[in-house]
């Protein structure tokens, strides 16, 4: 049976159209919800004491270590930060300041929220990693002595203890 459309309900299905098309062009950017749901300005806060401290340890400034730390370090405490939102998305949804978060308000479902926390962020340390460790002094020498001995007893030089080899790159 074909529905009937008088005057009133079409301009009520147009209003109901545009709202929706309202609703989608004013959601925030993917960027600007992963800065808020990490708490962006908290994470630097706590990444710049992390810093600081290395600084007052470190005898030579190693800028492929600081670079880890701070990436590293901001993808731990915008982890944190997610799963504590994601525990008390209920709870925000009451307080008037928490309220517009965007678990609570409704900008990001709970599965964004656990992507953003954990499996990208993950992924993404782990390719710069990879990279880093593969051409690394260490990682060329692990190479060169997988190929020449084998795996197994390259794995067991490596983590004997022994001091590696310098090598020649």
């Amino acid at each position: 049976m074909k529905k009937a459309w008088s005057p009133v309900s079409l301009r009520l299905e147009k209003m109901l159209l545009l709202s929706q098309a309202a609703a989608i062009s004013e959601r925030p950017s993917f960027w600007v919800l992963f800065k808020e749901i990490t708490k962006f300005r908290l994470s630097i806060s706590v990444l710049f004491s992390s810093i600081v401290g290395y600084f007052l340890g470190a005898e030579n400034i190693d800028w492929v270590i600081l670079s880890l730390l701070v990436l590293g370090g901001y993808c731990m405490v915008g982890a944190s930060n997610v799963f504590n939102q994601i525990i008390e998305r209920d709870l925000d949804a009451m307080m008037e300041r928490t309220k517009l978060r965007p678990l609570p308000s409704g900008q990001m479902m709970v599965n964004q929220a656990y992507d953003n926390m954990g499996l990208h962020s993950t992924q993404r340390i782990a390719t710069i990693f990879d990279g880093i460790t593969r051409h690394s002094p260490e990682g060329v020498w692990f190479k060169e002595r997988a190929e020449t001995v084998g795996f197994k007893q390259a794995v067991a030089e490596r983590d004997s203890g022994d001091p590696i080899p310098p090598t020649t790159i």
